[in-house]
């Protein structure tokens, strides 16, 4: 029998950090079945992990790293031998703490947490998706949630809110968004609107439900923890948000992610076919050209327009297939003869009827149906129907026309002008 292997993954950071943690933990489970995994983590990163199997042990730190509680757990941390240990922090901690391999996150490498994690330990990316476990309590509640809401399904999750103003995208281009997204031709058409952000973002969440013309709108800023919400996002259509903590619970609940980028970059969006980087014109360079610091209070995201946004969500998103022209009965249309040949050419039927008019000639009173209207020239009595055709009389010869006079002026027939001959 093996002994166990153990594993400590060192995430005292954000949770927008350490949900990236999602994928890996299982997938090294996967890999080393006699592995015992420790996560040491902040008390909010804790949630996000709280149905997780296959993590074994969960230490959460509030505080300040160095208080007597923190110091102790890392006493007894340091006390154990370790296989592996991770830290994408990353801390000072780990220096505190041997172990046989040691891999500890670049923060200014572009590539992020995971794709280090996954190079240095030699693992797919693909195989390594971010993602949360959620129990069936868990979902029970989510769907309780929208219950209570009168939230039904389809719905598109929204969180304009951000934790500083530079990478938070307008609310007013929200309400524009999310109107074009859900009306009768969008992407997103006859759909409900959810949105979820912190208690902080209530303000612009009350905003958008304000200024977004739908009957349907739930507003669960600061209502719901972080695995709920990623739970709730599970059985949504689609989420749009700037970069943020609840951009990366959609993407791991595994639905199309859109998400707004400015002074972030989206070289560290969670990777995944469904997740959808959108920026405008200027680069990240660009912008800290402007703030180095990236601290000023100016709104970087004024360059990313609407029709930006709506472009890239509208050619991400697959339209219903009753929707499409082959289904659709209103794109079938039925040419008239009379339109059915381009202009210019004459048709076959047409043809035809040149070729019979000299036939069809002597029968078109007989043909025309009594409710043709015939418009007769002015000062001509018209023929009524129901009168016999006259017989043709039998033709004599002509009589030449009287000679007037030719003492008389008026017989005198009038002399064309001398120009006229000519011409």
């Amino acid at each position: 029998m093996k002994s166990s292997f153990p594993i400590l993954l060192l995430a005292l950071c954000e949770p927008a950090r350490a949900v990236a943690l999602g994928g890996v933990i299982p997938r090294l489970k996967q890999e080393i079945p006699h592995a015992v995994i420790t996560l040491v983590t902040t008390k909010l990163s804790a949630e996000l992990f709280q149905n997780e199997a296959a993590i074994d042990e969960t230490l959460a730190l509030d505080g300040a790293i160095f208080n007597l509680k923190a110091l102790g757990a890392l006493a007894e941390l340091s006390r154990r031998q370790w296989g592996l240990l991770v830290d994408i922090g990353p801390t000072m901690v780990s220096k505190m703490i041997r172990s046989k391999t040691r891999l500890v996150v670049n923060p200014n490498d572009s590539a992020g947490p995971l794709r280090q994690i996954c190079q240095a330990l030699a693992l797919k990316e693909t195989d390594v998706f971010p993602r949360l476990a959620v129990s069936e309590e868990r979902a029970a509640k989510a769907q309780a949630v929208l219950d209570a809401g009168k939230m039904v399904a389809p719905f598109l999750v929204m969180a304009p809110g951000a934790g500083w103003l530079g990478r938070r995208w307008p609310t007013e281009r929200f309400a524009v968004l999310a109107t074009r997204l859900m009306r009768e031709d969008g992407p997103f058409a006859n759909h409900n609107l959810l949105i979820v952000g912190a208690e902080a973002d209530r303000d612009t969440a009350v905003a958008l439900s304000m200024a977004t013309p739908r009957a349907q709108i739930m507003e669960m800023t600061g209502k719901l923890d972080l695995l709920t919400a990623c739970a709730v996002m599970k059985t949504a259509a689609a989420f749009v948000g700037n970069d943020e903590i609840w951009l990366r619970l959609a993407a791991a609940a595994g639905i199309p992610t859109f998400g707004l980028y400015g002074p972030t970059d989206e070289a560290d969006a969670p990777p995944g076919p469904n997740m959808h980087a959108i920026r405008g014109p200027r680069s990240l360079a660009e912008i800290r050209a402007a703030d180095p610091k990236l601290k000023q209070q100016v709104c970087h995201m004024l360059d990313l327009t609407i029709d930006t946004v709506f472009d890239a969500i509208d050619a991400a998103t697959p339209r219903p297939e009753s929707e499409s022209a082959d289904d659709d009965p209103a794109e079938i249309v039925v040419e008239s003869p009379a339109t059915a040949a381009p202009a210019g050419i004459v048709s076959w039927e047409t043809e035809v009827d040149i070729a019979d008019q000299a036939e069809a000639s002597d029968d078109v009173a007989d043909v025309a149906s009594p409710e043709e209207v015939v418009i007769e020239p002015a000062g001509v009595e018209p023929v009524a129907d129901d009168l016999p055709e006259p017989e043709t009389p039998p033709q004599t010869p002509q009589e030449a026309p009287p000679e007037a006079p030719p003492d008389t002026p008026e017989s005198k027939p009038a002399r064309e002008p001398a120009h006229a001959e000519k011409l």
